[in-house]
C-alpha cells in the first residue's frame, strides 16, 4: 500500500514503491487513485490555510500544488520558502499546520480507494 509522510518545507509525499511491480492495469488504476488523492490533499491544504487565515498576499496558497515525480509517486505542497515556518512554527510563533492536516484528512480515504481498486481487480498484494 502507499506510504505517506511529511517533508521539510511543509510538503507531503505519496510513495508507492513496490506497487510498480503490479500488473500494468492495476498499477495504472492505483496511480489514478493516487492522482485523485494527491489533488484532494492539495485542495484540503488550500482550504485549511484559508480557514486558519494563513493569507497575506495569497502566495502561499497559490504555491500549493501537486508535483508528479513518476507513476505512483507524488509530492504535494507549497513552494514558497516560508511555508515551513507556517507548518511547523518557530521559536517566536506557534505552528499553523495546513499540509499535515490535509494529509491526515485524506490518508484513510486514499488507502480505502486503493484497497477497493485492488479488490475490484482481483489481485492480492
Amino acid at each position: 500500500m502507499p506510504s505517506f509522510r511529511s517533508l521539510a518545507g511543509g510538503s507531503v509525499l505519496i510513495n508507492s514503491t513496490g506497487l510498480d511491480k503490479l500488473s500494468g492495469d492495476l498499477a495504472g488504476t492505483i496511480d489514478d487513485v493516487l492522482h485523485k488523492g494527491a489533488f484532494d490533499i492539495e485542495a484540503a491544504g488550500k482550504s485549511i490555510a484559508r480557514r486558519k487565515n494563513i493569507i497575506d498576499t495569497g502566495a502561499l496558497i497559490n504555491s500549493i500544488h501537486v508535483k508528479t515525480q513518476r507513476q505512483l509517486f507524488y509530492v504535494i505542497g507549497p513552494t514558497v520558502h516560508y511555508a515551513i515556518y507556517q507548518e511547523f512554527g518557530t521559536r517566536r510563533f506557534g505552528a499553523r499546520p495546513f499540509m499535515r492536516p490535509a494529509l491526515n484528512k485524506n490518508r484513510l480515504p486514499i488507502l480505502n480507494a486503493c484497497k477497493e481498486a485492488i479488490e475490484r481487480h482481483g489481485s492480492i498484494i
